[in-house]
């Protein structure tokens, strides 16, 4: 339904909603080791579009210090934060697929995504 609605719209908003509102992020790496790939699978799940580093380490059962240092290493890039809270975090396909076009273009617009 939001496909069909994308492509109505003109080619520079379809360009906008599509790839501006991402592309300056980069692809997420590779996890490299068992606690970083359960990061990212509590990061992508389908019930949240942000998570909190608190809600994370609740549910894969790690310390929230632990997920802190997951979250900032530089093995994992890719994570978004969400700059109102600074405490809410996504993965940029996870958020491309969860947040309609609407909430990407309004975050794109008051520079909450970073």
């Amino acid at each position: 339904m939001i496909d069909s609605f994308v492509e109505r719209l003109p080619r520079g908003m379809q360009q906008f909603v599509n790839e501006i509102v991402l592309e300056r992020y980069p692809e997420p790496a590779r996890p490299f080791n068992k606690e970083t790939a359960t990061v990212v699978e509590a990061l992508e799940d389908p019930r949240f579009i942000f998570r909190s580093a608190k809600g994370i380490a609740e549910q894969i059962f790690l310390a929230p210090g632990q997920v802190w240092e997951i979250l900032e290493s530089k093995d994992l890039e890719g994570v978004l934060v969400h700059s109102r809270s600074r405490n809410a975090f996504t993965t940029r396909d996870h958020y491309r697929q969860t947040a309609g076009w609407y909430n990407r273009m309004l975050d794109s617009f008051a520079g909450h995504i970073r």
